[in-house]
């Protein structure tokens, strides 16, 4: 690649509230293990999320050290738009008393579309030389993470089996030859 590109993935900091850890692969292996791990309770819902999050950001790290040695014009970085008024709570609709809550507080506790993509777009615009490759932004600035999201041996193991996966996927779903 000859030409200077950004890889920028939405995270959030509902990282702080993952539980991924480096045994991750025993219970994302199997749906029976997925749905007992993410969905016995509301509560679980935001664990899935944050989990997700996490992988976001953990994605962002591993594109970042890789393109460091094959592709040096090649930056990957995560952010936090901010919590944001945004269709995602149209989730809420099975719950009416989370969804009357959001409706009095949301406005209250939450940024438009327009202020939540800043980070985002401050990001795109950056000057790649100025780009932190790797870093987590907020707010328009590199922002703290997580002990967990810097523990390479989790983000390593969560990385494995989420590469396992896509090509146990793939080989299964598309024949590249």
């Amino acid at each position: 690649f000859a030409q200077e590109s950004k890889i920028i993935n939405v995270s959030s900091c509902a990282h702080y509230y993952s539980f991924l850890d480096e045994n991750c692969s025993s219970y994302l292996s199997d749906i029976k293990e997925i749905k007992k791990h993410y969905f016995e309770s509301p509560m679980d819902l935001f664990t899935l999320y944050s989990d997700c999050k996490m992988f976001n950001l953990y994605f962002a790290q591993y594109l970042s050290e890789l393109c460091k040695k094959e592709y040096p014009n090649i930056k990957s970085a995560s952010l936090h738009p901010g919590a944001s008024s945004t269709s995602f709570f149209r989730f809420l609709n099975n719950d009416k008393n989370a969804k009357k809550m959001y409706e009095i507080i949301g406005p209250i506790f939450t940024k438009n579309t327009e202020w939540g993509a800043q980070t985002h777009l401050y990001l795109s615009y950056l000057p790649f030389n100025e780009m932190v490759s790797g870093a987590y932004y907020s707010e328009c600035a590199v922002a703290s993470i997580s002990k967990k999201a810097q523990d390479k041996k989790i983000r390593n193991a969560s990385m494995k089996w989420s590469l396992d996966a896509l090509h146990q996927y793939l080989n299964k779903n598309i024949d590249l030859f």
